[in-house]
């Protein structure tokens, strides 16, 4: 027999010691290193994912190699935040996708869009790609980095998810709250502590996150029940070229064809005479949640000409503007939406009244806001505001007039019949003089296109608006009392010597039929709202009426620039 005293591993004992380190790496993959990533089996990858994940997390979160981090994330420092507590993987395990996994990327997958959510926003393509590697390639499936990877694409697609659900995606900038710890400790974690535990209700995890707000739940209903139609699996109906104005018989021919597409005047050959054309026009409008006046318009042409997609944008956006409310609501509140021209007020959720509204025109726009209605004044004075005051002679022009009080720069209107205010104002915070109010040109209610005030919402309802607000909070009328050192000029005696605050009395609570009389008998009366009314002016270029999508004119042109500034990745 052979002696081999004179062997390899003698003559090179270099390679001896590197095979015994491989041996002793290879026994010891409880604990891998970085460069280890090649784990062959199942149950011994899971600390290597650890170790993965959390070199991932250095390069990203380090500004030194940020530019060459292997994943992108959206909320970098709030991952950091979060796996500080422990780097064990929970989407991933041993060379396999969990349930939680598989739940979160069918919701991106398929049903974020009902809560008006881009696909494209939660990491898809990069996740369709590892989801194929990861479960068909038997080398990739062996990669820990790459398992970490989707780990931490799936961690940071869920708390996109819930910020774009609890607040939207019209952030101002990026050093917000919705960024910081706070928020990653208040509503990150518990969220996906929940989600882990219950992967199955993630729909009811996301709903509690969502505004209590019924124009929003509508916008919400209408895409589960019609967002299989926006994507493009039913019939795409023809365009219509408005040209009424030009070539109104070729129009209508085209319009009643466009109609018959849909279903509708399939009676008519040929072209109408204008009875019938109104009649069909008319049965449209009404079924479709709009004012049934039987004449086409240009808005309407644009209604009918929306795409689904275009229509999926409409409704992610308006949802988005509802999303992040700051003020909590019981059921009872008030919703100016300043492209429709209308305000609702709701009790206990449901629609009570419904007002015509003038809105600022283009050069004086209302602002979006949201405020808590506080004070209603029967037969108001008019306080001009600066930019009025501002006009070339405005303020020397009313100085003898009888109707007005000027004292230096300012200039009050007093109450009456030809008050710019009318004879009712609701006050609520602004920080811009905004209110709601009557007004002296009842006219303006009689225009489809009621963008015509300097900035406030005039209402056409203002005595039902008053008689809502009785009937959902107590009501007492103010009563003022001299102190030295007020916060109030008195507004009822227009007394500038002294000084008043005003005390709510206690003991009288008005009945809601008690503010019709005071305007009946032009009387001056400063009322508070015990219990605050939210209201919120906002805009939306959509809305939900009986089911039907209702498409309103992009007043202020806002909408066209929020899709270009916050959509356009998606589109």
């Amino acid at each position: 027999m052979r002696c081999y005293n004179n062997s390899f591993f003698t003559k090179f004992p270099q390679f001896l010691l590197a095979t015994l380190l491989i041996f002793c790496f290879a026994c010891k993959e409880d604990k891998p290193s970085v460069t280890q990533k090649i784990i062959a089996k199942p149950a011994a990858i899971n600390s290597a994912v650890e170790v993965q994940l959390q070199e991932l997390l250095r390069v990203a979160t380090d500004t030194n190699t940020t530019a060459s981090a292997k994943v992108k994330t959206y909320n970098t420092q709030s991952l950091k935040n979060y796996f500080s507590q422990s780097y064990k993987p929970v989407f991933t395990s041993k060379m396999t996708f969990t349930e939680q996994a598989l739940v979160l990327k069918k919701f991106i997958d398929e049903d974020c869009k009902t809560y008006g959510l881009f696909p494209e926003a939660y990491h898809t393509k990069g996740l369709d790609t590892l989801f194929t590697k990861l479960q068909n390639d038997s080398i990739t499936k062996m990669n820990a980095e790459e398992w970490a990877k989707a780990e931490l694409l799936l961690t940071d697609a869920y708390f996109q998810i819930v910020k774009h659900v609890k607040h939207g995606r019209l952030y101002t900038d990026t050093s917000n709250k919705y960024y910081d710890s706070t928020f990653t400790k208040n509503y990150l974690q518990p969220s996906i502590q929940n989600f882990i535990k219950e992967p199955n209700t993630l729909d009811n995890i996301l709903q509690k996150l969502e505004p209590k707000i019924k124009e929003y739940d509508s916008l919400k209903l209408y895409l589960k029940n019609n967002l299989a139609s926006m994507q493009g699996s039913q019939k795409q109906f023809s365009t219509l070229n408005y040209t009424l104005p030009n070539d109104s018989i070729r129009f209508v021919k085209a319009f009643i064809k466009r109609l018959q597409e849909e279903g509708y005047a399939t009676e008519i050959t040929g072209t109408p005479d204008s009875i019938s054309l109104n009649a069909v026009v008319k049965d449209y409008q009404t079924k479709h949640a709009q004012t049934a006046t039987g004449i086409i318009t240009k808005d309407m042409v644009a209604a009918m000409n929306t795409k689904g997609d275009k229509k999926f944008q409409k409704i992610a956006l308006a949802m988005d503007k509802f999303k992040g409310s700051k003020i909590e609501n019981t059921g009872n509140y008030v919703i100016v939406n300043i492209p429709s021209y209308y305000l609702r007020a709701y009790k206990d959720n449901m629609v009570v009244l419904e007002s015509k509204v003038a809105v600022g025109r283009t050069s004086t726009k209302t602002p979006v806001m949201e405020s808590e209605i506080s004070d209603i004044i029967v037969m108001p004075r008019w306080f001009v505001p600066p930019s009025i005051l501002k006009i070339p002679g405005y303020i020397d022009r009313h100085r003898n007039n009888p109707n007005f009080i000027v004292r230096g720069n300012k200039v009050i209107q007093k109450s009456g019949p030809g008050n710019a205010l009318g004879n009712m104002k609701f006050n609520f915070k602004s920080g811009e003089a905004i209110y709601l109010h009557d007004t002296n040109e009842k006219g303006v209610f009689g225009s489809n296109y009621r963008a015509a005030s300097h900035g406030c919402v005039r209402v056409q309802d203002y005595v039902k608006l008053a008689s809502y607000l009785s009937t959902v909070s107590p009501i007492c009328e103010k009563n003022y009392k001299k102190v030295e050192n007020g916060f109030t000029i008195d507004s009822v005696k227009n007394d500038t010597n002294f000084k008043f605050k005003y005390v709510v009395k206690d003991s009288v609570i008005h009945k809601d039929d008690v503010i019709p009389n005071m305007v009946k008998r032009k009387s001056h009366h400063e009322i508070s709202v015990l219990q605050k009314i939210p209201i919120y002016i906002k805009y939306y270029t959509c809305a939900i009426k009986n089911g039907e999508f209702v498409l309103y004119n992009d007043v202020y042109g806002y909408d066209k620039s929020m899709v270009e500034k916050y959509f356009t990745n998606y589109l």
